[in-house]
Formats: structure tokens, sequence, C-alpha cells
């Protein structure tokens, strides 16, 4: 029914007030009229109504529309006419669609010629009565509907001529425009191969004529892709050798089809000199496309590609690291990219007849700005089409001839299958862009029109939609898909390939995620994976010569709400997007750090530890001091960045290390103000500013006036961004062909066996005594259906994801000590162990580890558990023989694993040479009372033993922290019997004893207020205990006063003034003792510097020694022993050829101890060396005692005092010693 929409301006209508005072003009109620609204003067004039009017029965139009009704309509005033939407479908599932037996059409009533004519008709319009249409507006000629059922939908009622082909109606009448899905890719079809005889699941291909040029490229180390429709787009030439053509997978291939090989398309073209090569040579440059509809619309755009970059340089020389550090930058780092060829897929075959798209814009994009500019437009048309074809085979270099191309097609069609024409390749030759796109369409990510709407109206030019839809249901059970950083290689969509130089961030953590798009650009939030991690780390130290990347693995298919033809609005593409927060850093290059440190420097400073580099050039603002108040000192200032370590001084290994910048400031600020120390660093006279950090990174100044520049790199700290923001990236594709790869084949890992090396049975246990470096087990790896798989024909790779162990309540991480390794080219894969492990009680005896098993078809983590199996620990000696110990003294006298000598070891049984002698018991076994042991290995003395003993040992055992010993019969490798020895000391302190086991020899008596024997005096005597090593007094009464001594063996009766006495008292009494040896002058000189040979037996020459001799001066000593020949004296002397010295190092004085006034040597000294003519040894003196192998001779110390010439009791404990009579040298008491 007619309906009139207005506003009364003349005629109005009033309910309001009582019909006895309504003005004129007015009324109170109206009944089929209507008011003008004509722009004539009648204006708002009241007319009747024209009654309804039967304007058409469709079956006198159309026929096969006599059983439709209408669900919508609208009345284009503008033209005259009404437009209805009629169907005879009818179904209230929001599922359903309509059949091609199904009428749905658009019909228009022309008001002027009272005309009614079918506008189109088509099934695929999918009208339903069960939703009728209430939205609907005509446009410029555009006739807009929703039905809360399809998407909202356009119409061009002017031109119906662009809808004839209605297989692609949906996509034509969409509001929302068919959007690219996918980046372009830097391919270029290379060579043309027609196969010679039909291949099946073989990687064996015979073509039917041999291709030199390509066979020479291959020679060459060129990489190069194969297409078919059949294959994978990831299948790879392996070799070729005439017609022989082996790729690196299996595939299956018809007779006579056409072959499309690729290769990389970014090049350096030196041979066209119209090409600017300065557009990119400082520019990171990327691109994308997008299609512009014959309505003059546009779609979204394409992902961009990476960056179309290649350094100039491809070997870091001297030259260049040289340049480097003095410009503070890569100036050579420039890209050599002049020229490249994008492969774009196109939709269709005809896309402008199939979706209306006439233009497709190339277009630009620069890493340092935001604007998307376009650099050229390629006409789509049907009528340009066929002319973009082209054979490729005639193409080079994106030329024939001499002939430039800009656009080409490639024209291979074979047999109805392999069909290669949407392939559209575009040359780039630098060209600048010639228009820069508003910022409304840059920022347009997808188009916002809702999945569905029941409500639409327009004002002005814009519609609007409300009572909508948005978004569409996503995978009920997520994706699953895993992630890995690895060596970038041909198989990752021919990366190495098409990006040869890119690589990933170092010490970065990626989060990748998965966007699915439907076929008109509506996105789907980011996806993370349901059961794997979704970032991962790439460490510093994992980078690979030719680059890394991202690698995402999917397990599963996504098989919900896809697209297809009845359901539009499903599923239809993918894209991967990444992010990763830590932005913006740079790269600071230095003629190297200098560690100004104490330990190497001999110049008058003595340095200071920390690590310094200039500062100079772009570093300046690459390395800022931080913010000071004004007015303040600033010659030495903060700084608050961080850097990290990446090449260091020279060193070609990337470092992993961080360190804060401490202060900047010039040398001087540092109080490093010397000249000869301001050498040691790079270009002192520059005056450049240099920066502080801890010396531990870097290398050290070295001697003065010495600085060797080498390039070292650091990074500073990247700015971490606050924003959660994804990256789009270049991996994206159609969801049919991602689950195609998916469900293709059934070689996907399911199950792990572990083997022992001779692979004749499981195995999961190893020894802790395992060496580090050493395989384990065999792994293998078996489908579901229990094929074992196998790298030759599988593609199989196995890595260790993770290994965990419970230690001490904590879950560590132990991955890096183990790792599975393919040996060689065989089918065999082994686990090895990287470090040695210990063995510890459970649970920490088990390891937890999964293992990640990779097929061409897909990938698994299996997860096994290995155990480690505990082994007897041993004790030993490793270096000497026995323990030393001190006569009459208690303590530790070793202590085992700590080193020194003798060397005592105990092993727990592992080979992990930090963890083996961790977790050990030490218990005593046998041996003397008087030696113990702790539990932790310490063996000590708890009572003093004599120096007379011998024989002593205690045997020792060790137990690890599972019970197993050393002990031989439980299986050990035997407990350690520990002999003692006595410590070869200078000085061996002499103890007192009651009284002396054996024959005790009198040395000194003495007798005091004797008057006789009717009144006798006391006496007192001393003996030395040779058997005891011991001394020991006697008291008595005696007649007279008297002292005697034995000094030098003879008897010394201090009554009278004999010649003994007198000698006595003139040379046999010393403040000080020395021991040492001889040695010969070994050449005549005068100088302080002397050569010596011919030393006493086992003798070393020591510093401060004493030096006796012809020509030597008093108090002579060694001031350097340059070495054991040549020896630097405290006086210049002269002295002749075999002069002999004797040297002497001070083991006693008298002035030490309170009490003590000299020393008496009782045995025999007129010549100590044994051997010697006129040796009184301990055979014929029993003053002089053999302890372990070496003579040592009694001394005593004395006091004198109240008449008394040599009181040994004077002291307490007084002094009686044992000294080593290795060539004694003394100081005469005057």
């Amino acid at each position: 029914m007619p309906e009139s929409k207005n506003s009364f301006i003349q005629g109005k209508m009033n309910k309001d007030l009582d019909p006895r005072i309504i003005p004129s003009g007015e009324y109170i109620d109206a009944l089929n009229i209507k008011v003008s609204r004509s722009e004539n003067g009648d204006v708002g004039v009241v007319e009747n109504i024209i009654s309804n009017k039967l304007a058409s029965n469709l079956s006198g139009v159309d026929a096969t529309l006599s059983t439709t009704s209408t669900i919508g309509h609208v009345v284009d005033f503008e033209n005259r006419c009404v437009y209805y939407l009629v169907t005879d479908f009818n179904n209230a599932n929001t599922n359903s669609r309509a059949a091609s037996t199904n009428k749905c059409a658009i019909i228009k009533y022309d008001q002027d010629t009272e005309s009614t004519s079918v506008v189109f008709k088509s099934y695929r319009f999918n009208f339903n009565k069960s939703f009728p249409v209430y939205g609907i507006n005509i446009l410029d000629g555009y006739l807009f509907w929703t039905d809360n059922f399809n998407q909202p939908r356009v119409f061009n009622v002017q031109d119906t001529t662009r809808y004839t082909d209605d297989s692609y109606l949906e996509d034509k009448i969409s509001v929302a425009k068919y959007a690219p899905f996918c980046a372009p890719k830097f391919l270029q079809p290379r060579y043309i191969l027609t196969v010679d005889g039909a291949v099946s699941n073989s990687a064996n291909v015979t073509i039917s004529a041999a291709n030199t040029a390509l066979q020479t490229a291959i020679g060459n180390g060129e990489k190069f892709t194969v297409r078919h429709d059949t294959l994978d787009d990831d299948v790879l030439i392996t070799s070729l050798s005439g017609t022989a053509l082996v790729l690196d997978e299996a595939v299956t291939v018809a007779n006579s089809e056409k072959l499309t090989i690729l290769s990389g398309s970014m090049i350096e073209n030196t041979a066209d000199t119209t090409i600017d090569n300065e557009y990119m040579k400082e520019k990171f440059v990327r691109f994308s496309y997008r299609y512009k509809f014959n309505d003059n619309t546009y779609s979204i755009f394409a992902p961009f590609t990476q960056v179309a970059f290649e350094p100039r340089i491809d070997t870091f020389t001297d030259a260049l690291q040289t340049d480097a550090y003095k410009e503070a930058e890569v100036a050579t780092f420039v890209n050599k990219i002049n020229q490249l060829e994008l492969e774009i897929m196109l939709p269709t075959l005809d896309p402008s007849s199939n979706l209306l798209i006439d233009e497709i814009e190339i277009l630009l994009k620069e890493s340092d700005s935001i604007a998307v500019k376009v650099l050229d437009v390629i006409d789509v048309r049907s009528s340009k089409i066929d002319g973009l074809r082209k054979d490729v085979t005639t193409i080079s270099n994106g030329a024939v001839g001499s002939t430039k191309l800009k656009t080409y097609i490639n024209n291979v069609y074979s047999s109805g299958v392999n069909d290669r024409r949407k392939e559209l390749y575009y040359v780039y030759r630098s060209e600048e862009p010639f228009k820069t796109l508003p910022a409304s369409q840059t920022n347009r990510v997808f188009d916002n029109v809702p999945v569905k709407a029941l409500a639409q109206e327009v004002s002005g030019n814009r519609i609007i939609y409300g009572n909508f839809v948005q978004g569409k249901n996503l995978p009920s059970n997520g994706l699953n898909y895993e992630l890995s950083a690895g060596a970038k290689n041909q198989q990752d969509e021919f990366l190495d390939e098409q990006l040869p130089r890119h690589t990933l961030k170092q010490s970065r953590t990626y989060v990748v995620g998965v966007v699915l798009a439907d076929r008109y650009g509506r996105q789907s939030p980011v996806i993370m994976s349901k059961d794997h991690r979704s970032s991962i780390l790439h460490k510093r130290s994992q980078i690979s010569l030719n680059g890394d990347s991202l690698k995402i693995t999917f397990n599963d298919p996504m098989e919900e709400n896809l697209w297809s033809v009845t359901n539009p609005l499903g599923w239809y593409s993918y894209r991967v997007v990444v992010k990763q927060t830590l932005q913006e850093y740079y790269n600071v290059y230095t003629p190297g750090v200098t560690i100004y440190d104490v330990q190497t420097r001999n110049s008058i400073s003595t340095g200071d530890t920390y690590g310094y580099f200039p500062i100079y050039g772009d570093n300046i603002n690459k390395v800022p001091r931080d913010e000071v108040t004004e007015g303040s000192n600033i010659d030495l200032s903060t700084s608050s960045v961080n850097l990290f370590g990446i090449v260091e001084n020279g060193q070609t290994g990337i470092q992993t290390s961080k360190h804060a910048v401490i202060a900047i400031g010039d040398l001087s600020d540092f109080g490093i103000t010397a000249d000869a120390d301001k050498n040691e660093f790079y270009d002192p006279d520059k005056k450049y500013l240099f920066s502080q950090m801890k010396g531990d990174y870097g290398v050290n100044a070295g001697n003065d006036g010495a600085n060797t520049a080498a390039l070292a790199v650091f990074e500073t700290e990247p700015f971490k961004s606050k924003i959660d923001i994804f990256y789009e990236t270049s991996t994206c594709g159609l969801l049919s062909d991602l689950n195609a790869k998916i469900k293709a084949g059934g070689v996907i890992p399911s199950s792990l066996v572990l083997r022992n090396l001779a692979d004749n049975a499981d195995d999961d246990d190893f020894r802790e005594d395992l060496a580090a470096d050493s395989y384990m087990f065999i792994v293998k790896v078996f489908d579901v259906g229990g094929t074992q798989l196998t790298p030759s024909g599988h593609s199989l790779d196995i890595t260790i994801d993770s290994v965990t162990r419970q230690i001490d309540g904590q879950t560590v991480d132990v991955k890096s000590d183990f790792s599975v390794e393919r040996i060689g080219n065989t089918d065999v894969h082994k686990m090895k162990l990287i470090n040695a492990q210990e063995y510890r009680l459970s649970p920490a005896n088990t390891y937890d580890v999964t293992f990640r098993a990779t097929t061409q078809d897909g990938a698994n983590n299996i997860q096994k558990t290995i155990e480690i199996t505990n082994d007897h620990p041993e004790i030993g000696f490793a270096s000497g023989s026995c323990v030393s110990f001190t006569p009459n003294t208690t303590g530790t006298i070793a202590t085992i694993n700590s080193g020194g000598s003798p060397n005592i070891y105990a092993y727990n049984g592992s080979a992990n040479t930090s963890l083996r002698t961790q977790r050990l018991t030490f218990s005593k076994v046998t041996g003397d009372s008087r030696l113990d042991v702790s539990e932790n290995g310490v063996i000590s003395i708890n009572t003093g033993i004599p120096a007379s003993a011998s024989g002593l040992s205690i045997t020792v055992r060790a137990t690890d922290t599972g019970g197993l010993t050393t002990n031989a019969s439980a299986g050990g490798a035997g407990d350690l019997a520990i002999p003692l020895c006595q410590a070869q000391d200078d000085v061996i302190d002499v103890p007192y004893s009651a009284s002396c086991s054996g024959t005790k020899y009198n040395y000194y008596d003495r007798c005091y207020g004797g008057q006789g024997s009717q009144d006798p005096g006391d006496k007192y005597q001393e003996y030395f205990c040779p058997d005891d090593l011991t001394y020991s007094d006697v008291d008595g009464n005696c007649n007279s006063d008297f002292e005697d001594i034995l000094s030098n063996n003879v008897l010394v009766n201090t009554a009278g003034s004999s010649a003994a006495k007198t000698n006595f008292l003139n040379n046999e009494r010393f403040t000080k003792i020395f021991v040492g040896g001889k040695a010969l002058v070994n050449g005549a000189v005068t100088s302080a510097t002397i050569n010596i040979d011919g030393h006493s037996s086992g003798f070393n020459v020591e510093e401060n020694m004493i030096v006796t001799g012809t020509g030597i001066p008093a108090n002579t000593t060694v001031q350097t022993v340059t070495s054991q020949s040549v020896i630097v004296l405290s006086a210049s002397v002269s002295l002749s050829d075999n002069a002999e010295l004797t040297f002497g190092k001070e083991v006693l004085d008298a002035s030490a101890t309170s009490g003590i006034d000299y020393f008496i040597r009782i045995a025999p000294h007129a010549n100590d060396t044994p051997g010697a003519a006129g040796y009184v040894g301990n055979s014929s003196n029993n003053f002089i005692v053999a302890i372990g192998g070496t003579d040592y001779e009694y001394i005593i110390g004395v006091g004198s005092h109240s008449g008394l010439y040599a009181d040994p009791d004077n002291a307490y404990p007084g002094v009686r010693k044992m000294v080593r009579r290795s060539t004694i040298t003394t100081t005469v008491y005057s």
C-alpha cells in the first residue's frame, strides 16, 4: 500500500483543541488524504489519495515467478518506480540456502509506463520468506538491503550486465568487498619443464628435454621451487642431470604436465642503467596490493611482504670493521637490491568478470613511516588481461630481450589441471610512488560491515545498520599448533631464497597467534594454540649462519564454519600474527673496550678494573648522559643506558652479556691523568668522552702506551612497548590449502621408543658414570599404525623440547644437558648426554623428557621418563702417597677433596667433574687410635704423636648418597689406607717427657747450694731421648756448685778458664740459626746479579736468604731469584768463578723468645754436609737423629743469669728443637 511520510506545513491536524476553537485551515482528523510535498506553491495542500491499483501479475511478466511472494520493497521517488524483492524459498533455519530450483528475483515497477519487469533473477540471492526485508534503501542507483539472514547486500539496478554470470553473485552483491588474503612473494618464474612419463609418489621426475641453463644454475648453488596445481608450493629441486630431475619430496604428476620453476626475485640489476640505485639504498620497503572494483570502491590491503633488503656487504672485512668503529656506524650497510618481482595470486582467471575487480594497485610502505603509497595500477579488466599473459621462458630479469615488462601473467595451461594463469608478476625497478593514500585507508584493517543486520537506514550518503550481528563463531576446540625457532631453510616458504639475509631479532620473546578471516576480510580475534605455548624466546646464542625464522606447525586441521558456496560467511583464510614488545634499539659500534686493570699494568698508576670505550659520532646520541640539574657539575655524569654485548673486541663469536653504563666523562674525570695511562686508550689526543662500565668485558690495558683498536659492538637495551598489539606477517593462505596439507598423508609421529645402543632391548636408564658427549640410547619413532618413521622416508626430525628434574622440591630445567642427533645420513637417531649427571635420591633420580618428533606431515610432542642409576664411589691419592704430620701436635692434617699435597680425592661415581665430589660421607675403618676422620672428610690427630712414631696409618671409607661404598667386599673399588709420614719441616719441637723409653744422653748438669756432704745442694740434669725424640730431666743432690754444658760434642766446665770454656764463650753461642745450602758462582762477576750452579742436593735458593762466602759483605741477602741460575743480591759483589756461596734461611732467633739469650748446638758441627770429609752423622753421635730419612740435630735455647751461663729452663716452655741439618749456619752471640 502506498504511504506518505510528510510534515504538515499549511494543512494541520490538531487533536489537542476543542473543535469549536480550532483555527481556520486546521482539522481534527483525516482519512485517505495526503499533504502535498512538491516544491511549488501548493506545498502542504491536502489532496485525496488515489486508491490502490494492481500493478502487475508476475505470472504475466515471468511465469516462473508466479509462486513467489514479496518479502520487501522500496520506492524510488526520484525515478518514480518501486523495487520488489520476491522469492518462493521459505525456511526458518538460519543456515539454510535456496536451492537451484528456487526462485529469487528483483522486480521493478515503473509508475510512468505502468510496466513491470524483472531486474535480475537468481536463486543465489537466497531470499527467504521467513526473513522479510525491513531495511531497504535506494541510493544513487544502488539498491541496499538487509534481511537478518544473509549479509548486507547491494545491487546496481542501473547496470545489471555485471551480474550476468551469477556464479560469483554472493561476492558481487556483498556490501563487504572480496578481500585479498595473502602477501605478494619475491618470486619470479624462470623455466618451464614438461614431464615425460607419469610420476606416482616419487621424487624422481623425468623431463622431456634437458635444460642446460637450469642445470648450470643449480650446480652454482641457486635454489629453485617447483609449481604445479597438484603440488605444495614448497617442493624444491634437489638436483638436475640431463633429463633426470630430483625433487625434495615425493610427488604425483601426470604425463606431459608443465612444471613452473621459480627462484627468488630480489636482484641488483647492474645492466640496466636507467634504474635509480639510490631510491632503495637506505630504505626498508615492504609491498602489498589492493583491488579497485568497477563501482570505484576499494578492497582492504593484502598483508605486506617482509622488507626488500639485502646488504651490499657480504663479508665484514677487517677494513670494514675499522671503518665501522672509526665512523661509529656501518656506513656500507646499505641495500643492494634495485629490482625485484612480486608474485601476486589473482583470485580467479578473470577477476573483472567474476569479482568486478577492474584494477590492482601496487602499494609500498617504508619501515619508518605509516604512510602507504601507490606505486602502480594494473588494469585487469577482461579486455586487458589476455594481453598480460606471456611465455615466461622468454623473460629474463623482467624483460623480453631489450623490452622491459612491468606486469605479466604466467601463461601455462595444460590438460585442464595445471593452470598457472592466476600468477601475476609485477616488476619493480626502484621507481618512486606517485601518490599517498589517505589515513582513512591506511587504518582500514577490514570493512566494518556486520555479518547480519535487521535494520538499515540511509543518512546523507551513509548506510547505517541496526540490530546487527558482528563476529562469528570461533573454532570450539581452538587451534592446535606449536612453535619453534631455527635455521631458515628452503622448506620455510622458500625463505632462504626469497629473503636470503633476513633473520629473527636476538634475545626477543615472540608471541605468535593466528587470525582467521572470511572471504570479505572480516577477521577473528588473535587465536592462540590451545595445547602448546604460544611464545618462544629466540636467544642470542641461537642465531644460525643463514638466519633464523619462526616455525609454526599445525597438528590438527581447522574444519569448523569453513567457507563454501553454501556457507559464504565461513572462515576462508588465515594469517599469522606476531607480538614482540621490545621495539626500538641502536647498534653501538666502538673501537673496543679497554679494561683498566691493576693485574696487568706496570705503570705509575694501579688501574681501577673498570672497562672504558670512547663515545663519539652518533654514539653520543645512542649512549646519552642522564639529564642534570642546571648549575651542577656535569664533568662526570651518570647514564641510564644498558648495553648488550654483541661482538667483543675483534672476536667473531656472538656475545650474550649485559652491561650497565656507570658514568660518562673524559679520562681525567675518571682519575686517569698520566699520559702513559691515557695512551692505553683509543686516540686519547682527541679528548673523547668515555663510557665506564664494570670491567668484565673487553681487553686488559696491558703495558703503557699500548692500545690495539678492534671492533666491539653493543646493542642498546630496546624500548619495551606497553601496547598489546600483534603485527601482521607475510605468512598467510587459504584454510582449505592449510587443511589439505595437514590431512595429507598419515606419517604423523605417534609414539617413541628408547633402545640400548646395541639395539637389542628397550632401555630407559643410564649410569651416572656416563661421560659427557656420550650417546645414551637409540631413539625410534612410530606412527599410529606402528610403522617406524625415518629421516629418509618421512623427513623425520627429533629434537628435545624440554627436560626437567625434581631437585630439593624444585622443578629444574636441564634441557641443555641433553640432545638428539641424527647419525650422519643414516636413519638412526641417538640421544646424547651433553653434560654428565649425578645420581640423586628419588624423585631426583628421574628425568621427564619431552621429545619433539616432526615429519613432513606433522609433529607431535612425546613424553618419556628416563632414570639415572647409582655407581660406586671411589677414593684414592691424586698426588702424593702419605699424609704428613708435625710431631707432638693435634688438629687437622688433611681434608679429602680439598686439593693441595697430598691430594686425596673421593668421587661419588658421577662423570661430571663439578658434581662428583658432592654428597659423600666418610668413616674410619681401621687405624691408629690417635687418628680420626669426620663425615665430611677431615682427617685429624686427636693426641700428639711423637716424632719417633712410625708405621702409622688410617683406612677411610667413602659412602655416597645412595648408600654405595668403596668397600671392595660390597662391590666397591676398595677403601683407602692412608699412611702418615712426618713433615720434613726445618724445625721440630722436642717435648718434655718424664722418662725415656730408651737410652738417654745427658747434655746439661748443674749443682747449686752445695756445701759438702753434710749440706748437699740441689742437682738438675737434662737428657735427650733420641728414641722418643723428647727430653727429660733428673733432680737430685750434689756436694758442690758446678755447671757443665755439652756444646759441639765437647764438655764445657764453666768453672775456671779452660780452653774449652774460652772457645765456648767466643764461638759456640749463637743468636740465630739458619738452614740452607751451597752453590757455586758460574763465571767471575762484579755485580749484584750473579749466575750460579752446582747447588747442594735438593736445595733451591729463596729470596731473603742470607749469603756468606769469600767476597760477600756482611748481612748480604738474596733480593731477587730470577731463576735458580740467576739471582740478584742486596749488594754488589766481586766474585771469582766457582767461588762457593753458602745460603741460609733463618729458622731460629733467640730474641723472639723471652728468657732466651742464645742457642747451643750440642752435636758436632765442624761440617754439616752429609758425605763431606769430617762429617759426624747420627750413627756416631747421640744428638743427631734421622727423621723420615733426613738428619736433624738437637739444639737448645738457654738463658744466662745469676752466675749461670746456660740455663735451659730459664724460659717457659723453653726452647728445645730438632733442626734439619741442611748446611746450618749461625750468628755468633757476643
